[in-house]
């Protein structure tokens, strides 16, 4: 709880936006947010809205890819942010939550590939595999632990 950074944002401040680099993951503690997903055409497409107690920025800081989707503020609302290096000590102390933590992107970027695609046609068990890959080689969690 220690390396928490408490941010709040207004009704209507981009919280995070698609294509830039994550440094931290955030849950939210109060408030609501939408998580937009934004194609080439500047067209916006909302994926969905998130409640309190949800989590959201994960896939990036846990990849290392870009963020995949804009969140707003849908209401006023209020977030810890926990950067990289404070969850690599948690996922290194507790390295099967990779796993967990791939399902659960996995799931969420169910939503981008049918957005994107308009086609859900995807292997979400390979998709799984690749994003569980992508967590231990970033965190270092293959290195005989």
């Amino acid at each position: 709880a220690g390396t928490l950074t408490f941010a709040t944002f207004a009704r209507g401040d981009v919280i995070t936006r698609q294509g830039a680099i994550a440094h931290w993951l955030y849950i939210l503690i109060s408030g609501e947010a939408d998580v937009w997903f934004e194609a080439a055409t500047h067209q916006r497409r909302h994926l969905t809205t998130l409640p309190t107690g949800r989590v959201f920025g994960e896939m990036g800081l846990m990849t290392g890819e870009a963020r995949r989707a804009t969140v707003t503020a849908r209401t006023d609302a209020e977030c810890y942010r926990l950067d990289k290096k404070s969850f690599e000590h948690i996922v290194q102390s507790r390295p099967e939550l990779a796993d967990v933590f791939a399902h659960i992107l996995t799931e969420r970027n169910k939503q981008l590939v049918a957005v994107q695609n308009d086609s859900p046609s995807v292997n979400h068990e390979e998709q799984k595999a690749r994003i569980l890959a992508s967590i231990k080689k970033f965190f270092r969690l293959d290195n005989g632990r």
